[in-house]
């Protein structure tokens, strides 16, 4: 087996490769203290994902909060893993909602929003997602580096959502092979987008799992928050990457949007 095909990314401290693992497999709660679920009322389950960037607040995608039916900003809240792995942990009611002021739905830009949390949830600081800078993204996440994407979606190997929270690690992908495997359905742009996956397919995060973390192990905390589960094609398709919003893009928007909100 050629060095190529019995490694498929780069772990980006080590900088050793990491071995493929097909589709998705339980998730250690522990190492994901950050990722909350987020709930509508009769929701039996989260329908969308966020990660925690301090006690009070957590980010996750637009599309999550603008267009999912039966949303309201009053009703929805979220909720910590379970040790069990299960969406069914320490819960806070959602008080503000707050998505990107240039959000576009259609084009799926600017995909990102803020969660403010009714009270706070109990978390180290040292446990949160730590959010990429253009620096630290540059360091740690460039074309080919191991990331990790988790959530409570649907999984390809069967129907139906899992009770067990779900991982899978995924390279990332370089801007020009995205734009090929979207143009000229989706305009992928370089600020806006980073995308992560398999060109053979076979891995990626699903239906559910948006808004939830692209993250690499890096960083102060482990948990460098790269990206925002965003759309694609289905589900770990063939040459459709996922694609996640660039939070280095946006890490500005978010630290600012919580200093005015607090």
């Amino acid at each position: 087996m050629s060095s190529a095909e019995e490694f498929s990314c780069i772990e980006p401290v080590t900088k050793q490769g990491q071995y493929r693992i097909i589709g998705g497999a339980d998730a250690d709660p522990a190492q994901w203290p950050f990722l909350v679920g987020i709930f509508a009322p009769n929701f039996g389950a989260p329908f969308c994902g966020g990660s925690l960037v301090n006690k009070q607040w957590v980010v996750t995608a637009a599309h999550c909060v603008v267009v999912s039916p039966g949303v309201v900003e009053s009703s929805i809240s979220v909720r910590q893993s379970a040790p069990s792995g299960q969406p069914r942990g320490t819960m806070s009611r959602v008080a503000r909602v707050i998505p990107h002021p240039d959000f576009d739905s259609a084009g799926r830009k600017n995909d990102v929003a803020l969660l403010r949390l009714a009270a706070p949830l109990n978390i180290e600081t040292r446990k949160i997602a730590m959010l990429a800078t253009t620096d630290t993204e540059n360091a740690w996440s460039g074309v080919g580096a191991c990331a990790a994407v988790a959530g409570w979606g649907l999984t390809v190997q069967r129907s139906g959502l899992p009770g067990h929270l779900q991982a899978v690690n995924v390279p990332i992908v370089s801007q020009q092979d995205c734009r090929a495997a979207y143009t000229p359905k989706y305009d992928i742009q370089a600020k806006a987008h980073i995308c992560a996956g398999y060109m053979p397919g076979g891995k990626d995060s699903c239906f559910g799992d948006s808004g939830g973390p692209l993250i690499v192990r890096a960083g102060p905390t482990g948990a460098l928050l790269v990206g925002i589960v965003s759309f694609g094609e289905g589900c770990a398709r063939p040459n459709q990457p996922g694609v996640y919003t660039r939070v280095s893009n946006y890490v500005d928007w978010i630290t600012s949007t919580i200093e005015q909100n607090r």
